[in-house]
């Protein structure tokens, strides 16, 4: 089958489908194949043939995944996006790039979090220059801020995700001044929508929305809402110009008597339920809440060197069905309270070291959970350890039972459902590859490899323990245990789980390249070679 014949079947899976939920399931089934085989992303893009609102929705949800390959280490992401970058920019050079296709193609990249083309931007930009020689723009931000409040029916939250919707498919360099203006109302609801923006990944917009606040300190109009979580989100953000500028607008919120106690929902925890970290350090926690007005949820997704990827609140029958999906899809079960404080302060800081805010909701997960002191604190393995064992009975252990518990670790992928996603990125078996004349050289290239991440899955180990003895799962000590020998210097062929992490990582190479799993020999024929 040509792979053209390829894409056509994949869209005729798809549908007549417009729904985004589809394409997303669509191209986490076939996220390999469709990213790896060349001339789908220019095919999804310049291919005008009567349905292109279904490629550009597919197109969409495979820019997703390929976010999520590069942070996984993986290897397809970069020809992906080279492709699809080529294809807009002929698009763009022959003149037949569209308003109706690049809005969507910006909206893809911006949810994406993934820089768009400058030939896209250019293209938009010229667009809204045109537009504006006629209009009078802040008065239509103005006019289509009101109409996109009452879209969001009063949610902040929702009306914050709606701008950055409409954001992304304005030029960058627009962006900033737009927040700016937003920030520098006068309306409450305008103040916590800089808050959200406090909270963004780019520096620029911090600064827009910091700079807002500050005018609204000097002019008397911050209300004490807005002012009250100033001190509490300085710590979250990186030590740039928009904590410089957020220290102004506090000085005089301060000054003005403004700032108080965050204010606390009026929310009661029914419980708390969490995963084991993904390979990649995924992990994610969802609190049941309640309060007259019926159910809530907060969700927050982590990130191993990431910090708090996304965080959200969620109220009414969402909420239970939030929590329903925790469970069913991510394989979430019920954990102790306690145990959310240090992984959401381990995580901050995380994200602080890589110069990333948390997500916009975090400060509602928060506000929430009653974490109105919440700061970074850095953890490293050796911390993780203390804190999850601070009686010391793992290193209290005779050398045999620490033996036996580290030997369990054979069984972690049978009784743990998510440590069957531990393996390295296939980017990291390429380079091995390079490297290697046979199975036997491939094996040890990937043990250097190994040995270079002792310390990454140590740290996934006692984070995977903490959950679990906070469910009150007796297999804690085998994590812990593990994770204290990786630390110690054991050799790593003496670990079980990580001779499952180097065969894993292979396998997880191989239905990439080849569509199916098959084991490496120890002689013979192997991929690439004798």
């Amino acid at each position: 089958m040509s792979d053209d014949d390829l894409l056509r079947a994949w869209l005729e899976e798809l549908g007549d489908s417009d729904d985004p939920a589809d394409a997303i399931h669509l191209a986490m089934d076939h996220a390999p194949a469709l990213l790896a085989t060349p001339g789908v992303a220019s095919a999804l893009i310049s291919d005008r043939e009567g349905d292109a609102p279904r490629r550009l929705l597919l197109f969409a949800a495979l820019l997703e995944q390929a976010r999520l390959d590069m942070e996984s280490r993986g290897r397809l992401a970069e020809s992906f996006l080279a492709e699809a970058r080529d294809a807009i920019d002929e698009l763009a050079d022959a003149g037949d790039l569209d308003l109706e296709t690049a809005m969507p193609l910006a909206r893809a990249y911006g949810s994406a979090d993934i820089e768009a083309p400058d030939s896209l931007l250019s293209f938009l930009l010229a667009d809204i220059q045109s537009r504006a020689q006629d209009e009078v723009f802040p008065g239509d931000l103005d006019a289509g801020l009101d109409t996109l409040r009452q879209e969001a029916r009063g949610d902040d939250y929702a009306l914050h995700a709606l701008l950055v919707d409409m954001l992304s498919a304005v030029p960058a360099p627009l962006r900033p001044g737009l927040v700016h203006h937003i920030a520098d109302r006068d309306e409450a609801w305008c103040g916590r929508l800089a808050l959200y923006w406090l909270l963004d990944a780019a520096t620029e917009m911090r600064l827009a929305a910091a700079g807002g606040l500050r005018e609204r300190a000097h002019r008397g109009s911050l209300d004490p809402a807005a002012a009250s979580p100033l001190p509490l989100i300085r710590t979250w953000i990186p030590a740039d110009g928009a904590r410089s500028i957020l220290d102004t607008a506090l000085r005089e919120a301060r000054r003005r008597e403004l700032v108080g106690p965050l204010e606390r929902l009026t929310l009661r925890p029914v419980r708390l339920v969490g995963t084991l970290p993904d390979g990649s350090g995924g992990q994610s926690f969802a609190a049941a809440l309640e309060d007259d007005d019926g159910p809530a949820a907060a969700l927050v997704l982590l990130k191993t060197g990431q910090g708090v990827k996304d965080a959200f609140l969620v109220r009414g029958e969402d909420a239970e069905d939030a929590l329903s999906l925790q469970i069913a899809e991510a394989g979430g079960f019920d954990v102790d309270w306690a145990v959310l404080e240090p992984a959401l302060a381990a995580a901050l800081a995380e994200g602080f070291s890589a110069g990333r805010p948390p997500a916009a909701g975090f400060i509602d997960v928060v506000s929430a959970c009653g974490l109105g002191d919440l700061r970074p604190r850095t953890m490293t393995a050796h911390d993780w350890l203390a804190h999850i064992d601070p009686e010391g009975e793992i290193a209290g252990l005779s050398a045999h039972r620490r033996s036996r518990l580290i030997g369990r670790s054979e069984k972690w992928p049978h009784r743990h459902e998510m440590v069957a996603t531990w393996y390295e990125g296939t980017a990291v078996v390429d380079e091995a590859l390079d490297r290697a004349t046979g199975p036997r050289q491939l094996k040890a290239a990937l043990w250097t490899c190994l040995e270079k991440r002792r310390g990454y899955w140590a740290l996934l180990m006692l984070r995977t323990a903490h959950v679990l003895k906070a469910a009150g799962d007796a297999d804690w000590r085998s994590f812990a245990a593990t994770a204290a020998a990786l630390l110690d210097g054991r050799s790593l062929k003496k670990v079980p789980i990580m001779d499952y992490v180097l065969s894993a990582s292979i396998a997880a190479w191989q239905v990439e390249e080849y569509g199916l799993a098959m084991a490496i020999p120890d002689d013979g024929v192997w991929p690439g070679g004798e």
